[in-house]
């Protein structure tokens, strides 16, 4: 659904859920304004009303979507629940009504947070991913253009082995080497005399980077 519909669908349903909300409260309780319990049970629900729909607009994570609107739609299904309690058997209960409210509110707040750092954490992490991936195609392509270019053919055999090391490598996070590898590769054209030792030198970064990469998967189990 792309952004416009689904703000256009909240503002239709925000509409509907709150004159559903005010018809029932004044059609069920003429006196609203004269009951404590009945206008503070109002005021709460449609808070919770505003901030369940305030939260889902703002989410705009696919990944976090799901978990927002279970956690909001909770807190509102809470709240109306708390509401149908005290109006029907609990009203003379305000200061109780009320603290059980900002509670509810409190920890709704600390699982949104917590839910948002969780996004932008699995965020930081997805744009590392890729930056390493346009990197090493990056990398992948220039040893290829070595290999199609006949000055470079008596080094064929080991621009291919740099060539199989690059395109097989791990390529599922960054261990910090994948920059210095690049610019290893540009630096061929500019070390000629004496290139096979230079190559050998990229094969041993390809080397080490392969074996940080181990010790990064294995320290993250």
């Amino acid at each position: 659904m792309s952004e416009d519909k689904w703000s256009k669908s909240i503002l239709i349903s925000g509409g509907i859920l709150f004159f559903v909300t005010i018809l029932i409260y004044f059609i069920g309780c003429r006196n609203i304004i004269k009951v404590p319990m009945v206008l503070l049970s109002f005021f709460f629900v449609i808070l919770a009303e505003v901030v369940t729909l305030f939260i889902i607009a703002k989410t705009k994570e696919e990944v976090l979507r799901s978990s927002v609107i279970t956690a909001v739609v909770l807190y509102l299904f809470s709240t109306i629940v708390l509401a149908l309690v005290f109006v029907n058997f609990l009203m003379v209960f305000l200061t109780l009504y009320i603290i059980i409210n900002v509670v509810l509110m409190g920890i709704t707040g600390i699982v949104v947070v917590n839910l948002n750092n969780f996004a932008d954490h699995i965020n930081k992490i997805d744009n590392k991913t890729l930056a390493v991936e346009d990197i090493m195609i990056e990398c992948e392509s220039r040893i290829q253009s070595y290999l199609n270019d006949s000055e470079y053919s008596e080094y064929n055999e080991q621009l291919n082995k740099i060539y199989e090391d690059i395109k097989y490598s791990d390529i599922s996070s960054e261990c910090g080497m994948e920059g210095s590898l690049l610019q290893k590769i540009e630096g061929i054209s500019e070390n000629k005399e004496d290139l096979s030792e230079y190559l050998k030198e990229i094969s041993f970064l390809i080397k080490e980077r392969n074996i940080k990469m181990k010790s990064i998967k294995k320290g993250s189990i």
